[in-house]
């Protein structure tokens, strides 16, 4: 949804209350052309090594944190509803990170009334697991050369479930479960003067 992306690290101009780096943000508002672009990656446990060899399992080490599918997908597009006078521009982002955490532990005897006594299951790999979600749009009206009107909505969502640790049981561990989060912002842009700023 960024078309551009200034980066000002000189002194700071009497315009601006405090020095610093200043980054300035310019969105995308469509045009006359329909365009768009699809970005996508991924990777599972198949492209990471294991170091973990006989020395740490005999000091009960049983894995190494690693990957167990991680994934992004953005898509975007954009272009005229009327020539010269309104665009749009719509993006969305979906990415997962699930991860096998080394040393999340599942107790054996967990659900066994009839021991008490703690159990490391082997053959359990806990996983941190965590996704988000994105979904955005810009309608601008260009009402006439110096008058331009934009709407800007934003929809984002993430849940990190189950959020494992290390030295922690599935049934002890978290949902992190963030409620869907709202932007709408509306822009109007008009210039009051035609002289050049000095």
């Amino acid at each position: 949804m960024v078309q551009e992306v200034v980066v000002d690290v000189a002194a700071g101009s009497a315009e601006q209350s405090t020095g610093g780096v200043r980054i300035n943000i310019i969105p995308r508002d469509g045009g006359n052309a329909f365009t768009g672009s699809f970005y996508a990656s991924g990777t599972s446990d198949r492209f990471q090594s294991d170091n973990v060899d006989q020395k740490l399992r005999d000091r009960r080490f049983i894995s190494a944190s690693t990957v167990r599918s991680n994934f992004e997908v953005n898509p975007t597009v954009g272009g005229p509803i009327k020539r010269d006078r309104l665009w749009f521009f719509g993006s969305g982002r979906v990415s997962q990170v699930n991860n096998y955490m080394a040393g999340a532990l599942r107790n054996a005897n967990a659900g066994n009334a009839s021991s008490f006594a703690y159990a490391p299951d082997p053959s359990f790999r806990g996983s941190r697991d965590s996704e988000w979600k994105s979904v955005n749009g810009r309608l601008t009206w260009q009402a006439n050369q110096k008058n331009k009107v934009s709407v800007f909505m934003d929809v984002q969502n993430r849940c990190s479930c189950i959020d494992m640790r290390a030295l922690t049981s599935p049934e002890a561990s978290a949902n992190f479960q963030f409620p869907t989060k709202r932007l709408v912002t509306l822009t109007y842009t008009a210039p009051l003067t035609s002289r050049s700023p000095v």
